[in-house]
């Protein structure tokens, strides 16, 4: 039987129909449903190794199941569900004003993720995509995936425009980030309240997490194929996603809602929502 991240071996009676075949018993079958694969994955991105990972239990448990491929096979098997996990959200009922890309690069392979900002200031891992910021297509496939899953389509059209030699998004209709001084311009040109500029202005927002990421993949020694680097990410982002917080200035998003002219129909409503 499992308990927590390691095996035990028990001794249990064995019941069988008069006519042969097996009973199941309930209490053991209940035992068995536990969530060992995930804890192996959370000590491992803690910056345990898988070869060090029998050393941090403790003695009595000499007889545990937790060689080094049964570490790196049930870590796997975790990974595997985070990712469906993140892949198969859906956005129909998150209203998203803000959007940043941005790349990360784990050995030989390189990925891109995408963060949202909500009007109410919440900010939600969105998706990840193989390739670079700087391949227009890996990033358009992207979006094209977030729209799939329920993000408004409008996105997309106004990522469409986007230079295909970005380091930074750039567009500033729906989607509004990126870095630099054409970013501040932008910003002051649209009357964005100074309250928000710290977010809209630089890519800490992605960066944040991303460094979070990189903390918890850093004992990673060889990324074996990029199936490794997505499941170990999408455990990573989910991870670091509960301890988001709301944005600074969150509360002037409205503004922002009616800069990129969105239909504000009840002002008040909308602040009271965002309270």
């Amino acid at each position: 039987m499992c308990l927590k991240e390691r095996k035990l071996g028990v001794t249990k009676p064995r019941l069988r129909e008069k006519g042969g075949g097996e009973v199941a018993i309930p209490a053991y079958e209940a035992v068995q449903e536990n969530g060992m694969s995930q804890r192996m994955l959370d000590v491992l991105m803690r910056g345990i190794s898988t070869r060090q990972y029998a050393e941090v239990l403790p003695e009595m448990a000499s007889t545990c199941g937790v060689s080094k491929s049964t570490v790196s096979r049930e870590a796997a098997e975790a990974g595997e569900a985070a990712l469906k996990e993140l892949v198969e959200r859906r956005f129909e009922g998150i209203d998203l004003l803000v959007i940043y890309i941005d790349g990360m690069q784990f050995g030989e392979h390189h990925g891109i993720s995408a963060v949202g900002v909500d009007r109410a200031g919440h900010k939600h891992v969105l998706g990840m995509q193989q390739g670079a910021t700087e391949n227009a297509a890996a990033v358009e496939d992207l979006l094209g995936q977030l729209v799939a899953r329920g993000v408004d389509s409008k996105a997309k059209r106004d990522c469409a425009n986007w230079p295909t030699g970005w380091s930074r998004n750039r567009r500033r209709q729906r989607t509004v980030c990126g870095e630099g001084l054409e970013e501040c311009f932008t910003i002051n040109r649209l009357g964005i309240p100074p309250s928000l500029h710290r977010c809209l202005a630089t890519t800490n927002l992605i960066e944040s997490p991303q460094s979070g990421v990189r903390m918890r993949t850093r004992r990673v020694c060889r990324w074996r194929d990029a199936a490794m680097v997505q499941r170990w990410a999408a455990a990573s982002f989910l991870a670091i996603e509960k301890n988001f917080r709301r944005i600074m200035g969150w509360k002037d998003l409205w503004q922002l809602e009616t800069i990129l002219g969105r239909k504000v129909s009840d002002q008040a409503a909308v602040q009271q929502e965002a309270a």
